[in-house]
C-alpha cells in the first residue's frame, strides 16, 4: 500500500505557543462521568440523562452474537438554524464496544432513516468531511476549557457508527446500546476559539504469522497548535501504542501518551488545571504501534477487531475550524 507523505492538513489561524513537553500519560484520567457502573447488555433505558442544553442521540438496541462482532450505523441531523457550539461530549455504551465514531458529512439530509448494518458498505464514508468524535471506552467524555467549543453548523448531518464484539466466555449474546450527549453553549458569544479533531493513521501493517512488528509515523506540525486530548487505537494483537513529541531540531523527544490496552484504552487529557500540550511549528508528533501475531495468518490493516489490525491516533486540538480536521497519513 502506498501512503501519502506524512503532512498536516491544517487551516487554522497561526497562534504562537510554547511549553515544555507534558509528562507521559499512561491512559490518562478521564473526566468525571454522570453514570455509575455500566451494564454489559441494554437495560431498556438510555445510557445517560439528556443534557440540560443540547442534544442526545441513541443507537440501539441491537444484538451482538457470542463470538461475533457487529458494525451498525445511523444518521443524525442537527436542528436547522444557527450553528451550535458544543462545549461537552459524553458517550456511554454497553460492554463490548470497540469503537464509536460520529462523522460529519457534506450531505444535506440523512440518506436513509433508522439504524442499519454497515459492515459491508465500503462507501459508507464517501460523504465524510471530518470527524466530530471517536472513542472506544465504555464511558468517555470531554468538557472543553472555558471559551472553547466544537463548531457545528445548523442542519449538519452526522453519520454515527458503532462497532461491538462479544467475547463473553459464557456464550451468551449481548444487547448493545449507545447514548451520545452533545452539550451546547448557553451563550455562544462566549466562545473565542474552536476545537478540531486529530486523525493520524498508519496503514502500513504487515505482521507475519507468529511474528512481531513495530511501525512508526512522523507528523510534522506546519503551524503551532495545542492538544487537549489523545487516544490510541489498535486491535487485539497490539501490545504498545506510544506517542512522542520531538521538538524541531532535536534528536529525541518525550513520551506524551502510552497504552498497552487494545479493547478499552483510556484517553489522555490535557485539561485544566493542567495546561494543554503545546505543539510548535516544526515539532514532530511520532506515533508507533507494536504488534504480536499469535495466529497462523499474517495481519494487515482492516476493520475487524479480531482478524485485522489498525494504528490510529485520535484527539482534540485548537485553534481550528469545523471543516478542518488535523490529518496525517
Amino acid at each position: 500500500m502506498t501512503l501519502r507523505s506524512p503532512a498536516f492538513v491544517l487551516a487554522a489561524a497561526a497562534l504562537g505557543c510554547s511549553a515544555p513537553p507534558a509528562p507521559v500519560q499512561d491512559a490518562g484520567t478521564p473526566p468525571a462521568q454522570d453514570a455509575g457502573p455500566l451494564p454489559t447488555s441494554y437495560t431498556g433505558q438510555p445510557m445517560l440523562p439528556p443534557p440540560a442544553h443540547g442534544l442526545q442521540f441513541n443507537m440501539g438496541p441491537f444484538e451482538v452474537p457470542a463470538g461475533g462482532e457487529v458494525l451498525m450505523c445511523q444518521y443524525g441531523q442537527m436542528p436547522p438554524g444557527p450553528a451550535l457550539e458544543v462545549v461537552k461530549y459524553q458517550v456511554n455504551m454497553t460492554g463490548g464496544s470497540h469503537h464509536f465514531v460520529a462523522v460529519d458529512s457534506d450531505v444535506t439530509a440523512p440518506p436513509q432513516a433508522g439504524m442499519f448494518d454497515c459492515s459491508s458498505q465500503g462507501e459508507i464514508f464517501a460523504n465524510a468531511v471530518g470527524l466530530a468524535l471517536a472513542t472506544q471506552d465504555q464511558q468517555d467524555g470531554i468538557t472543553f476549557p472555558d471559551g472553547l467549543a466544537v463548531h457545528v453548523p445548523g442542519g449538519e448531518v452526522l453519520l454515527l457508527q458503532s462497532h461491538f464484539f462479544n467475547l463473553d466466555p459464557s456464550g451468551a449474546a449481548h444487547t448493545a446500546y449507545v447514548t451520545l450527549n452533545m452539550e451546547t453553549a448557553v451563550d455562544p458569544s462566549a466562545i473565542v476559539d474552536h476545537v478540531g479533531y486529530i486523525g493520524f493513521q498508519n496503514a502500513n501493517i504487515d505482521v507475519p504469522a507468529h511474528g512481531t512488528q513495530t511501525i512508526s509515523m512522523d507528523c510534522i506540525a506546519q503551524q503551532p497548535y495545542r492538544i487537549l486530548g489523545l487516544a490510541g487505537h489498535f486491535h487485539e494483537h497490539g501490545t504498545l501504542f506510544d506517542v512522542q513529541q520531538i521538538p524541531l531540531g532535536a534528536d529525541a523527544g518525550s513520551d506524551v501518551f502510552q497504552t498497552t490496552q487494545w479493547d478499552h484504552p483510556q484517553p489522555a487529557y490535557f485539561l485544566p488545571p493542567s495546561a494543554p500540550l503545546a505543539v510548535n511549528a516544526g515539532d514532530d508528533i511520532r506515533f508507533s504501534c507494536s504488534y504480536d501475531n499469535t495466529t497462523d495468518q499474517p495481519l494487515y490493516e482492516g476493520g475487524s477487531a479480531l482478524t485485522n489490525e489498525m494504528c490510529i491516533l485520535f484527539g482534540y486540538y485548537y485553534p481550528s475550524f469545523w471543516s478542518s480536521p488535523l490529518l496525517c497519513f
